[in-house]
């Protein structure tokens, strides 16, 4: 834009630059709104179970799964968590990054500023955020349904030997 302006030294209250600088503005954020969709819908692609198995790609995660204090726990947890680093908070600093694009480029219109309102409110992003948050779901199904095959057998694990004792003791 500076270049252009120094090349044509245009009246910069005409309407015929004003409406240039607009369109290339509507370019920056197409452009920007581009990037960012991509990105999420790569990261959709990545969490997607049937993407993965489709793909024969390795998983993104590396989650292990551990008994502490007589509760099953995944470590990272598959949910949010008050350490922010379980899958769910990792993947929303990683939607995060994306948008952060936004704050990158500094506005063409007025010099000041960047386009992170306009990029919150592009209806393609939301669509792409949903997809993402629909395969977490998935996900999280998926562990949901890895314990409950398990459930038969909690009282492996959820008991210890002495109540074990006095709850045989109460029921026999």
């Amino acid at each position: 834009m500076r270049d252009t302006q120094d090349n044509i030294k245009p009246d910069k209250k005409a309407i015929t630059w004003l409406s240039y600088v607009d369109y290339v503005n509507g370019l920056v954020i197409e452009g920007i709104t581009n990037g960012i969709h991509e990105s999420m819908i790569f990261l959709a692609n990545q969490i997607s179970i049937p993407f993965n198995k489709q793909k024969d790609l390795p998983p993104m995660f590396d989650i292990k799964v551990d008994l502490r204090d007589r509760e099953v726990i995944f470590d990272p947890s598959i949910d949010s968590n008050s350490r922010e680093n379980g899958i769910k908070d990792i993947l929303q600093k990683i939607i995060n990054d994306f948008i952060s694009i936004s704050t990158q480029m500094p506005r063409l219109d007025t010099n000041t500023g960047d386009y992170l309102v306009e990029i919150k409110d592009q209806f393609m992003l939301f669509g792409a955020r949903q997809l993402v948050s629909e395969n977490f779901r998935d996900i999280q199904k998926a562990t949901d349904d890895f314990l409950d095959q398990y459930q038969d057998k909690g009282f492996l694990w959820k008991e210890t030997l002495e109540e074990s004792f006095q709850n045989f003791l109460h029921t026999g």
